[in-house]
């Protein structure tokens, strides 16, 4: 579903939920609106746009940056890209940061696996307050670069519960597991969700995540 026609003076409207979806370059129609709550996005790239080089001269990178500061007042928020490089290109931004969120979806079901999934902590350093963090990625063909030395303060302080949907063994994902559960020291809970072709490949894979050390003495591994 493409994105509804909005008011030019949306940012008067006291809104407190928005869901939208549509290709990456219309959403820059969106005002800043100070009452938002929870938002619920989902933006791709058409099919005859261009490639990401031409994407990146075209402004395609600062309309996700522009689109995330517009709504950086939220709570909730759910955030689903086609492509990852609309977002792993985002530069550093100081004035971008989403200081009253506290619960954050990310989500990457994509056949593009061009990205190398570090974007994930980079964003996390925009949520201080985060809380409740629930990923649904694909992950890329190249792997990961060396996940980062500065560990987002959400982490360190607030995150209590993490979802992670699908594992199935990757060795990358689980370096990104490890890396949750070294730095969290405050976290809960932390539900994955495996999946394997046996019970025997399953109860393999479900020991290997509870030899995982953890910081949080009171964090519990769910399976599922």
């Amino acid at each position: 579903m493409d994105l509804p026609e909005l008011p030019e003076n949306i940012s008067k409207f006291n809104i407190h939920s928005l869901s939208l979806a549509g290709p990456i370059a219309e959403v820059h129609c969106l005002s800043t609106m100070d009452s938002l709550e929870k938002a619920d996005v989902e933006v791709y790239r058409l099919d005859n746009e261009a490639s990401d080089d031409v994407n990146r001269e075209s402004g395609a990178t600062v309309t996700i940056s522009n689109l995330l500061q517009r709504i950086c007042n939220v709570k909730s928020l759910r955030l689903a890209v086609d492509r990852p490089g609309t977002l792993i290109r985002m530069p550093p931004n100081p004035v971008l940061g989403f200081h009253k969120l506290v619960e954050l979806e990310l989500k990457i079901q994509t056949k593009y696996h061009d990205w190398q999934g570090t974007w994930v902590f980079q964003f996390l350093h925009y949520v201080p307050n985060l809380q409740t963090l629930h990923l649904d990625l694909v992950i890329p063909e190249r792997g990961l670069k060396p996940l980062p030395e500065e560990v987002p303060s959400c982490l360190l302080f607030q995150l209590k519960e993490i979802q992670i949907r699908y594992f199935d063994g990757n060795e990358d994902m689980l370096e990104m597991i490890s890396y949750f559960l070294e730095h969290a020291s405050c976290l809960d809970t932390f539900i994955i969700r495996i999946l394997a072709f046996n019970h025997g490949e399953e109860l393999s894979l479900v020991r290997k995540l509870l030899r995982l050390p953890r910081n949080s003495k009171k964090c519990r591994v769910s399976t599922f």
